[in-house]
């Protein structure tokens, strides 16, 4: 009569050992890039709202932001940019919820989802309910950053701010990819799933 006895189902613990040792520079790097674009997201939010210089300029189509010196303030750039402190309040606020939050919120949160799995990798955690619910958010938020613009745009015409370059290829690429982690960590659940169910009969 077969019995249930405890094991662990996991990799061969030389695959563990590579998994970790190369899992350690990307946990770093999702790391720098989460700490980097959620203090550029705030800091241009802050910026947008409460900055009354000339030197935080977007083009007129709404589409490039860029920051110019005081000696770069030339004739041509002044014409072929405006001052965000320029913008009706309405607008700012608008920018801060499409731009600041939607966009750069949602690829902060990717960042930060990428750099928590291979944390989880480098500390040999493979086939693990934390993984597939790190690979699920992955996928949720990929698919609210490709959407993003899109869900932006609409916003700005119901509120009658004008607004260009809403669809993107890599758009359809974020969502498109945002759907298939989404299903494939439902593939490594199930397979986690029935090695376990494997594993606890002897």
């Amino acid at each position: 009569m077969p019995h249930a006895v405890p094991l662990t189902v996991g990799p061969p613990s030389s695959a563990l050992d590579e998994i970790r040792s190369l899992s350690r520079p990307f946990a770093y790097l999702f790391g720098f890039l989460f700490c980097a674009m959620a203090l550029i997201a705030i800091c241009a939010m802050l910026t947008t709202l409460f900055y009354s210089g000339q030197a935080f300029r977007i083009s007129p189509d709404h589409t490039v932001i860029s920051i110019v010196g005081p000696s770069q303030l030339t004739p041509d750039v002044l014409a072929n940019s405006v001052a965000v402190s320029d913008l009706p309040l309405q607008a700012r606020l608008l920018g801060v919820v499409t731009l600041g939050i939607l966009q750069w919120g949602s690829l902060t949160m990717i960042f930060f989802h990428f750099r928590a799995l291979f944390r989880l990798y480098e500390r040999g955690v493979v086939f693990a309910d934390a993984n597939v619910l790190r690979i699920r958010w992955l996928g949720f938020w990929l698919i609210v950053w490709g959407l993003a613009p899109t869900v932006g745009h609409q916003l700005c015409e119901i509120a009658g701010v004008h607004d260009e370059g809403w669809f993107r290829l890599s758009s359809v690429a974020a969502v498109v990819l945002g759907g298939l982690l989404y299903v494939i960590g439902r593939v490594v659940d199930l397979g986690r799933e029935i090695e376990q169910d494997r594993a606890s009969f002897v």
